[in-house]
């Protein structure tokens, strides 16, 4: 490689649609309005709410499997999960974004999370965290979460885009 290489994306665009996401608590489509989006050349998902009367809600959202574990740089010991997101709803309680895999020994899914409360709308939020990376050897899948309030009688529209999943690249992150 003779170029210089600030960021290696670890995600390919095709895993950022959410076509390749199980959504729990909602439904998604592909949205190619352009709604000034951080990142115009990658995808954008729209996802609404399943409809319910209780007072606290969450869509979550799972990737396909992403990559071993094993595969991360052992040497560089973190990697970050990133992404932007959308509320057009003023019901919004917060976001939650993490990774999951399945644990060889007992076979439970491990999943880690870290929550930011927001009451944003209306405007892109980036989110992101770094984690340490777990020495298992198994396939991790993206999560995110979308948590709100409940029972209102309007329609709860999230947007998703730029889905990052990288090692020190926190600089790109934020």
């Amino acid at each position: 490689l003779d170029d210089r290489a600030d960021y290696i994306s670890l995600l390919s665009e095709s895993q950022r649609n959410l076509s390749n996401w199980t959504i729990v608590g909602g439904t998604y489509v592909n949205y190619p309005q352009s709604v000034d989006e951080p990142f115009i050349d990658s995808y954008v998902g729209k996802i609404t709410a399943t409809p319910t009367g209780d007072e606290f809600a969450s869509i979550t959202a799972i990737s396909n499997d992403i990559m071993n574990l094993q595969d991360f740089n052992k040497y560089l010991r973190t990697f970050s999960i990133g992404g932007y997101f959308y509320s057009e709803s003023a019901y919004i309680a917060g976001f939650e974004i993490g990774y999951q895999y399945t644990d060889t020994t007992s076979g439970q899914n491990v999943t880690h999370l870290k929550n930011y409360d927001s009451i944003i709308n209306s405007n892109w939020v980036f989110i992101s965290e770094t984690f340490d990376t777990p020495p298992d050897d198994s396939n991790m899948r993206l999560v995110f979460k979308i948590n709100f309030i409940g029972g209102s009688e309007t329609e709860d529209v999230f947007l998703v885009n730029g889905i990052s999943l990288g090692q020190w690249s926190e600089e790109f992150s934020s």
